[in-house]
């Protein structure tokens, strides 16, 4: 084989190559992933309404309805809990034969105006824990400044109380109302609770005027996809003409 002839064909051999090695990424760039189920308002299985302050977004997929409710001043809310939470209200409710399991701790929660920082949903007993820490270093802390300044015992005091308040009454919502691992069939076919978690981390900042989010909440072998954005657009009444 001459030269010339040569490399025309070691050209065409590495051009087939590059092609064939280009498909499966091409494929999987382009494909769509069956997985997601995400909530759109021109979808009929996707509804959203609004009621007593809380929007809830709700889909309907196959045997399962699942429901998002977010307050309406949740931003403002977070900044003032103990840990800054910032908390949602999901239900499932399971019509089907087949138990699923909700796995609380597997939701995420994306803040896209920051750098698309994901949020791991909390354990409540940790949460509670934690909390309880908080509040002993604070108790002995407390302590110590008062033995420095005994003068100011009675403000001291109140703060202290306050807190200890405010721990207590927090720990008692997490052991009541927060969702916990469970399974959802026949014998429970609903199940409700708060999902919470932590943004006071250094991957997030303040909370600007209006935030988008992402509630990512994995049920067996799909993930329900939640984009919202608070505070809610409000939305203008058309009124029929006079």
């Amino acid at each position: 084989m001459c030269l010339w002839a040569l490399a025309k064909w070691w050209g065409t051999v590495i051009t087939v190559c590059g092609f064939l090695a280009a498909i499966p990424y091409l494929s999987a760039k382009d494909r769509k992933d069956d997985r997601v189920i995400r909530w759109n308002e021109a979808n009929p299985e996707c509804t959203l309404t609004a009621a007593d302050g809380m929007h809830r977004y709700a889909i309907e997929y196959e045997t399962l309805r699942l429901t998002l409710a977010v307050d309406d001043n949740e931003l403002k809310k977070s900044t003032r809990t103990a840990e800054h939470v910032f908390s949602v209200l999901i239900t499932v409710n399971n019509r089907g034969k087949e138990a699923i399991k909700m796995v609380p701790a597997d939701m995420k929660l994306e803040l896209v105006s920051h750098h698309r920082a994901v949020m791991r949903a909390q354990y409540p007993d940790e949460l509670s824990h934690h909390l309880q820490d908080d509040s002993d270093e604070l108790i002995y802390q407390s302590e110590k400044k008062l033995k420095k300044h005994p003068e100011e015992k009675d403000t001291v005091e109140y703060r202290l109380k306050a807190h200890e308040e405010l721990v207590s009454r927090w720990q008692t919502f997490l052991s009541t109302q927060a969702l916990r691992e469970t399974r959802v069939d026949s014998g429970q076919p609903e199940v409700t609770g708060w999902v919470l978690f932590k943004t006071n981390t250094k991957w997030l900042g303040n909370w600007k005027d209006e935030e988008d989010f992402v509630l990512r909440v994995p049920i067996e072998q799909h993930v329900f996809e939640f984009p919202f954005k608070l505070p809610i657009d409000s939305r203008p009444t058309l009124r029929p003409r006079s």
